[in-house]
């Protein structure tokens, strides 16, 4: 089965909660797009380490391309390998966005630049022009500033994805839109505290009254909803108000799910597994939402990581078999988000859809 075109085997009448799809992690950081210098490069000197870059002295040895790249493949290459679901982390420079890969909580410290926004629409534009029965999902976040944002924001309602009518502008919750209604769109969700924060507005009355939002999504993410030990072992209780806000209305997509934090894959496959165990308890307190998978191992060379032996794509079968066993009727994901995306791996995970639903056309039975 061709990846570019899976989507064709789903059903129309599945929701989109409904489907299992493969998603890529830092989306924008391709060998083809990503930059061979880095970000302040003398601020993250002794960093080594901090966050998915392991910067510092060894990015200095190895360089931040090496370091910073997490696919082999931009944005349309993605979308032929099968992932419908991108992790887009914009900044901007010179007036226009461009994809970032750093450390720490801001791009000023450690780190490199990738694909730019404008790219990223016109490959979205090109994959769905010549593949209507796909959809794509781009969700923007690790944008630190409003500058970022206003920037984006022009960008997208000059480009012809909005033009040809190629924007999902559904007010609702998208995981409750069916297959049909989403085919052929681009659906854009964004960081709801920085895109939809202006003052004396709040979304989704922002998306009402202004017609240049037509088209723009928040996305929340499900985070922090019990007591946890912080690094001095005090035990943190979480945010009564942010648990509350998952219960309302959601328009857009709120999503659960994260990261293992680990290069050590039996580390990552435990740290999924406990993501899997958190989904069940909180599956029937908020709103409907996207469970989010994160098959990546961070920390150190991304392509050495990934791509070895003990590497995340050389163990994918472990990660189903897994999701088989631990997700029951109700609790499967529906992103599995990976680096280096490719069409052997995403064929695997879109054939999950054969076992989470019998409402899709034949897919490979992975586990024969």
């Amino acid at each position: 089965m061709a990846m570019k075109n899976w989507m064709d085997g789903i059903s129309d009448d599945l929701l989109l909660k409904e489907i299992i799809m493969p998603g890529s992690h830092d989306a924008g950081m391709s060998k083809k797009n990503v930059a061979s210098t880095g970000v302040l490069v003398g601020a993250a000197i002794g960093l080594a380490g901090i966050g998915g870059l392991g910067i510092g002295g060894y990015g200095a040895n190895k360089g931040f391309k090496a370091l910073g790249c997490t696919h082999d493949f931009d944005i349309l290459g993605q979308c032929e390998a099968g992932s419908r679901f991108f992790d887009i982390r914009l900044t901007y420079t010179k007036s226009k966005t461009i994809t970032h890969h750093t450390a720490g909580d801001s791009y000023t410290v450690g780190g490199t630049t990738g694909q730019t926004g404008l790219s990223i629409l016109d490959d979205v534009h090109s994959f769905l022009s010549d593949n209507d029965s796909e959809l794509v999902i781009l969700r923007i976040s690790h944008t630190y500033d409003k500058k970022t944002a206003e920037i984006f924001i022009k960008e997208i309602n000059g480009h012809k994805l909005k033009t040809d009518n190629m924007l999902c502008t559904s007010n609702s919750n998208l995981v409750n839109r069916t297959i049909k209604e989403l085919r052929g769109k681009a659906i854009i969700i964004f960081e709801e505290k920085l895109f939809f924060g202006r003052k004396g507005k709040t979304f989704p009355l922002m998306w009402e009254s202004d017609q240049i939002y037509r088209g723009f999504h928040a996305f929340r993410q499900i985070k922090k909803d019990e007591a946890k030990k912080n690094r001095w072992g005090k035990l943190v209780q979480p945010d009564q108000k942010k648990i509350a806000s998952y219960k309302q209305n959601v328009c857009g997509i709120m999503t659960c799910g994260g990261y293992s934090n680990s290069k050590d894959i039996k580390k990552v496959l435990a740290g999924q597994i406990k993501k899997v165990q958190a989904h069940k308890k909180h599956y029937n307190v908020y709103k409907p939402h996207l469970f989010v998978i994160s098959w990546t191992q961070t920390g150190g060379d991304i392509r050495s990581n990934t791509m070895g032996k003990s590497g995340t794509h050389a163990k994918i079968i472990d990660l189903l078999k897994m999701l088989k066993k631990e997700c029951g009727t109700n609790y499967w994901p529906q992103v599995v988000s990976m680096d280096f995306v490719n069409e052997t791996s995403s064929t695997l995970i879109v054939g999950l859809n054969k076992i989470s639903s019998n409402r899709t056309k034949a897919y490979p039975n992975i586990f024969t």
